[in-house]
């Protein structure tokens, strides 16, 4: 088997995961997140774009949201470097993690908008956490002018 012939599998693998799980007909938009360089934002928003990335450290789990894509400004990739670490490996997060990560938003003057939705903490990850979005908040205005989306998942490449 080729490698063309691998991804074009796993393309379909996800394509009828994604249908199953979310209830719709046909899946033609994915875009792995395998190789992010910084965290990104993903912006709930239906768009029929699914985006898939690897989390939870050596557990390696598959998750994935429809949405829009958003990059955060994190030039120095100090805040991907201390989220990452911290929530290093972890399948699921807890109120105290995410006491930890919502102090780490507010202190990130392009991630201050955010916070984790503490209805997901069972759903988040390593990688993948599930925020709620102030969108009045300048910097998210800046960020995405006129988006009404107040949820979200911010994520980045796995740790290991």
């Amino acid at each position: 088997m080729t490698s063309e012939e691998i991804y074009e599998r796993h393309v379909a693998e996800m394509k009828t995961w994604i249908e199953k799980e979310h209830g719709v007909n046909s899946v033609r938009n994915i875009i792995f997140l395998y190789n992010l360089i910084q965290p990104a934002l993903i912006l709930s928003v239906p768009t029929g774009v699914y985006y898939i990335n690897q989390v939870a450290g050596f557990y390696c789990h598959q998750m994935y949201a429809e949405g829009i894509l958003v990059f955060p400004e994190d030039t120095k990739r100090d805040f991907q470097k201390i989220v990452s670490e911290y929530t290093r490996n972890k399948t699921s997060l807890t109120d105290e993690n995410a006491d930890y990560l919502d102090t780490l938003f507010k202190q990130s003057y392009y991630f201050n908008y955010l916070m984790v939705d503490r209805k997901r903490l069972k759903d988040s990850a390593e990688s993948w956490v599930y925020v709620t979005v102030d969108k009045d908040d300048f910097e998210f205005e800046e960020l995405c002018w006129g988006l009404e989306s107040t949820s979200g998942v911010l994520t980045w490449q796995r740790s290991d």
